[in-house]
């Protein structure tokens, strides 16, 4: 695969991530048409007047690294976890987070076995019993390994 797909491939994923439809790239790259549809895709963006990110490429000369992140409200991920697992996960309270902010947890990818402390200990203790505390990482992980969720960096905005 060449520089330009690769970038093109990261692109349409970035894209399709942020608009929820991942699936619509599987089914570009299963049908050998994903380098077409994502070059189509950005020259539509590029025509809107969205900028292309790359590397450096941040306002006032900062010098950054634009980043995916999988956004999702607590509430939402509360209501997948109860349903996924059988047992509540009250983010505000078991990991004592305050209105109005947020919690990132980057690098989920379902590999936490060795990796994190107490990992496994917690998630089979979670998904036996409910109990719990300051978790919600191996939560993650676990719904990911598990093929719940895709992997990624994590950022769960908490407000009521």
């Amino acid at each position: 695969m060449s520089n330009l797909q690769l970038n093109l491939r990261i692109w349409a994923d970035h894209i399709l991530s942020t608009i929820g439809c991942p699936q619509v790239l599987e089914k570009w790259i299963d049908n050998g048409t994903a380098v077409d549809q994502v070059k189509q895709v950005l020259l539509a963006l590029y025509h809107l007047g969205v900028k292309e990110a790359r590397e450096g490429a941040c306002e006032m000369g900062l010098k950054c690294k634009v980043k995916t992140v999988i956004e999702v409200d607590y509430g939402d991920l509360e209501q997948f976890i109860q349903a996924e697992t059988g047992h509540e996960y009250e983010i505000p309270d078991r990991e004592e987070c305050d209105n109005d902010t947020a919690r990132s947890f980057d690098g989920i990818d379902g590999n936490a076995q060795g990796r994190i402390v107490g990992f496994a200990e917690d998630w089979a203790k979670f998904k036996t019993t409910g109990e719990g505390q300051y978790i919600l990482r191996d939560i993650l992980e676990g719904l990911c390994s598990e093929g719940k969720i895709q992997p990624g960096d994590y950022l769960v905005e908490i407000s009521w």
